[in-house]
């Protein structure tokens, strides 16, 4: 569960807390990016189970088939950028790998073993310094243990480093071998950072991609998926990314969302799947048609003390049994196809008298169903406050203890949390101030009192977002 306002460290006799509307802050209106979720390691090929239905029980449009090729990218500023996250691993001056060894054999430089373990034979990524510059990677491409002449890698050109101005480095293609023992064609990106002291740190991402042209409705598409360390695959639902690209030019950075089965793009929902071919021959098919099939609405009532007028505004849905399903709207729910769904995000907008007056973001498992030509209301709101305190220096054990009542000079740490009527968690809420030109949004913390057996104040404090 996502907590809201962490860590009121406070050493007092605690018996009872409440909760009440706090001062401001102003923030901005951006809508806040969502952190992906850590991706488990998976097969290359899709699993059946998680494959979309069998399309000749769907109604579709024409079908479109992207003739998909691996391509590696070069990590410059003039070519895309397929990188799904950063990863930082640890590193060591030494190492007991015979690939370290066999780089100690061929230099008298300072060597920097970078824990690559997740890659060909387990064999640590090498870096090689000299007068305090990072001027070689060597990466044990194949995993046999052995340096070859092209695990020798020089520093790109005119890369493009988001740690600093330390040096980066390309691997050429290889295949990378999954937990499952598929392989996909992969190539990697390091990027470098020395300190004052020389203490290097190494940034890692994946350079590799698939693409493909074709033509949906007369208009030229493109389509790209990315994978990550995790993922394990280009192909994956709910795990891989998928951009799609009207026209012929691309620009350097991809908009790219979660793989899913159903994707919404240009108002419309496309239908996505892929051929069983092992991706590690470079190429795959992937078919899209569009959706044409029945649909019903989705409304959203916000429950509270008052009656509210409430827009769902943005949304990341799932489906709530077909886990291929994972896609997300920027103005709101209209329409979807029938079937059974989840929110895992939302954002909404609300009020008394207008949608304009508040705005809060909410996660959670949501579940509802969609039926042809009806509008299906999700009731949320209705919020509750929990509050949890622990022991301070015990607030990590796992057999920690909940308590209301502390012994007087206790240490305590406090979590609070606001769950609604369907157990969303929200976790923020905001005050919509309009102005000549934008709408401002001013932030409402939570105000705390503690009071003791009493009802005696002890603590009163604003607890600011974040």
């Amino acid at each position: 569960m996502k907590k809201l306002w962490r860590g009121l460290p406070l050493i007092l006799l605690i018996c009872g807390i409440m909760v009440c509307p706090g001062c401001k802050k102003e923030t901005d209106t951006e809508t806040p990016v969502q952190p992906e979720p850590v991706k488990e390691q998976v097969s290359t090929k899709p699993e059946k189970k998680e494959q979309s239905p069998d399309w000749s029980q769907l109604k579709l449009g024409e079908p479109v088939t992207f003739e998909m090729k691996y391509r590696g990218c070069s990590g410059t500023q003039d070519d895309i950028d397929p990188s799904c996250g950063w990863y930082g691993f640890g590193t060591s001056t030494s190492s007991d790998s015979t690939f370290f060894k066999a780089v100690q054999e061929q230099t008298k430089n300072k060597l920097i073993a970078c824990n690559t373990s997740n890659f060909p034979g387990g064999s640590p990524g090498v870096f090689e310094l000299k007068d305090n510059s990072v001027i070689t990677l060597y990466f044990d491409l194949n995993g046999d243990g052995k340096l070859d002449e092209n695990e020798k890698i020089s520093p790109i050109e005119n890369g493009n480093n988001p740690f600093g101005d330390g040096k980066c480095f390309v691997t050429p293609d290889f295949q990378n071998k999954t937990r499952n023992n598929n392989e996909i064609p992969f190539r990697i990106m390091a990027c470098t950072r020395l300190n004052d002291n020389g203490n290097l740190s190494a940034y890692w991402t994946p350079m590799g991609m698939f693409e493909g042209t074709a033509k949906v409705e007369g208009e030229e598409y493109k389509v790209y998926l990315f994978t990550s360390f995790h993922a394990g695959s280009y192909t994956k639902f709910g795990n891989s990314s998928i951009g799609i690209v009207k026209g012929s030019e691309t620009n350097r950075y991809v908009n790219s969302n979660t793989l899913s089965s159903i994707n919404y793009f240009n108002d419309k929902f496309y239908r996505i799947k892929f051929d069983d071919a092992d991706t590690s021959d470079d190429t795959l098919s992937a078919t899209v048609a569009e959706d044409k099939g029945e649909r019903g609405k989705v409304a959203i009532k916000l429950k509270g003390k008052e009656e509210l007028k409430a827009d769902l505004t943005y949304a990341i849905v799932y489906g709530a049994t077909d886990r291929s399903i994972n896609f997300r709207f920027n103005k709101g729910i209209n329409e979807l196809p029938v079937g059974d769904y989840r929110f895992s995000y939302g954002q909404i907008k609300f009020g008394k008298d207008s949608t304009d007056e508040f705005s809060t973001s909410f996660e959670g498992e949501s579940s509802f169903s969609v039926e042809a030509d009806k509008t299906t209301e999700v009731e949320l709101g209705d919020v509750k406050t929990e509050i949890t305190a622990v022991e301070y220096n015990k607030r990590y054990n796992g057999d920690k203890e909940y308590k209301s009542e502390f012994a007087e000079g206790t240490h305590v740490y406090l979590d609070v949390d606001f769950i609604g009527n369907a157990k969303e968690s929200y976790r923020d809420f905001y005050k919509l101030v309009k102005e000549e030109n934008r709408t401002r949004r001013e932030g409402i913390p939570v105000h705390i009192t503690i009071a003791d057996q009493d009802n005696n104040q002890i603590a009163s404090e604003d607890l600011e977002y974040g």
